[in-house]
């Protein structure tokens, strides 16, 4: 259907620039899933001005045909192609991106983190279903007969007992920390971007990123990006213990693929939980598929769709405070 749109659309293009006319604010909106749709739909219905249009698409080649017209874009990247000669609010609605232009003439905003409060849900169920070995048995033969001893050997502990590293104390982190905090669990961080970094909580012990490694039996990613691709590599693992389950919940690139591979094939550490790769979607014939002691989530720890309406409403607020429309 995108191919025959895309071959038909210079045809009947001037019918659809034409609900443009005699508009104010031309709202160019690049989305496909129906549901979000929806969802901007009925917050854009709030707009303080009346005298505006709005155009969905889903096709790629018809977003960059129209982004020339468009006075506000909702994306969740920008194209090089695109044609921002009238642009002036750029909304990207991913949370937590860091695209940024300096000298655009234009307004570029991303969507706030909402998400920190749902990541730290999922890393706390991931954690302590990993412990009772409940995720690693949950589709495994074990589940087919009774067998006690794939749940017992060896034996969970107590989740008060557990001890939690965060790497990267942020929004994220900080929630995380104060979720298996709330549980009785020992937490300690290292932030090695502010050596110094104390919470104004200061609910949580800093230490060195080396010692974090030998201390924890969860360690948790929550750094950013940004001058963090390949910080995981095989020096990290080396001073791993071989009881550490790592979790990332960062972005896969803060990882070394190989120096990850390397140490779970190893068994240099007891395993992994993964909600992000450098490839996605992951492939059903992914070496990580090989290992009992990784779990596997689809990219769903953070995912938009659970705060798409407070998404929603910020673009509507940046509409109407930054235009002034």
């Amino acid at each position: 259907m995108n191919i025959l749109l895309s071959i038909l659309f210079p045809f009947f293009s001037p019918f659809v620039r034409k609900r443009w006319e005699g508009s104010s604010v031309n709202i160019l909106i690049y989305e496909n899933k129906r549901s979000r749709i929806n969802i901007l739909k009925k917050a854009l219905s709030g707009l303080t001005n009346t005298n505006h249009r709005i155009i969905f698409v889903e096709n790629k080649l018809i977003f960059l045909y129209l982004s020339k017209q468009a006075h506000v874009i909702f994306s969740y990247s920008l194209s090089k192609y695109t044609d921002t000669s009238n642009l002036r609010l750029l909304y990207i609605g991913q949370v937590g991106n860091r695209l940024t232009d300096a000298d655009a003439p234009y307004s570029i905003v991303s969507a706030p983190n909402f998400v920190s409060n749902h990541i730290a849900d999922y890393v706390l169920a991931a954690v302590l279903a990993y412990e009772r070995k409940l995720l690693q048995n949950a589709f495994s033969h074990n589940n087919i007969k009774w067998n006690q001893e794939a749940y017992l050997n060896p034996l969970p502990r107590s989740f008060n007992k557990l001890k939690i590293g965060v790497l990267g104390l942020g929004r994220v982190g900080s929630e995380v920390a104060r979720a298996f905090i709330k549980i009785g669990c020992e937490v300690k961080y290292c932030d090695k971007d502010v050596l110094n970094k104390v919470t104004p909580e200061n609910f949580v012990q800093m230490v060195k990123c080396e010692d974090l490694l030998s201390f924890a039996d969860y360690l948790i990613l929550a750094v950013n990006d940004e001058n963090n691709t390949g910080l995981i590599d095989h020096s990290w693992f080396e001073k791993m213990n071989s009881d550490l389950c790592l979790v990332n919940i960062s972005r896969a690139s803060v990882i070394n693929e190989v120096a990850l591979l390397q140490a779970l094939g190893e068994k240099k550490i007891r395993g992994a939980i993964l909600d992000v790769f450098n490839n996605e979607p992951l492939k059903k014939s992914s070496i990580y598929r090989k290992f009992n002691s990784v779990v596997i989530t689809p990219h769903i720890a953070g995912n938009i769709d659970l705060v798409f309406d407070q998404i929603a409403d910020h673009f509507v607020t940046e509409i109407n405070n930054r235009l002034h429309v």
